[in-house]
């Protein structure tokens, strides 16, 4: 029933429900009202960092699941830029671009193992 205690297992449900939340908010905003979905979802964020707080069952585990999404959020959007940037400078690359490149990382090698030795 709707009115029971929450129980431990209960954790998991909460997680998924602010999980399909975000991703519901940001498509209904942005393709449905035709608003800006990251907007919305900020707003969302903040409604549920407001009122949640007494309702959630463990925040450790909410926000150990949304650190999660954060780093793979982030992993990915540096990895498709990265290959998408790569992807279209790799045939502007000189011979003589990758002898720079190559005497860059053995100086900077350089440096790095002098200031171990030093410390």
């Amino acid at each position: 029933s709707a009115h029971r205690p929450l129980k431990d297992i209960d954790k998991s449900i909460q997680i998924s429900i602010t999980l399909c939340s975000a991703y519901l908010i940001f498509f209904l905003a942005q393709y449905t009202l035709q608003i800006s979905g990251v907007l919305a979802c900020c707003g969302a964020g903040l409604m549920l960092a407001w009122l949640a707080p007494p309702i959630i069952l463990s925040h450790e585990s909410m926000h150990t699941v949304w650190s999660i999404v954060e780093w793979m959020g982030n992993t990915l959007i540096f990895l498709l830029a990265g290959l998408i940037i790569g992807h279209r400078t790799l045939g502007h690359v000189n011979g003589v671009d990758w002898g720079y490149l190559i005497v860059l990382y053995l100086s900077l090698m350089s440096i790095r193992a002098i200031v171990i030795a030093i410390c």
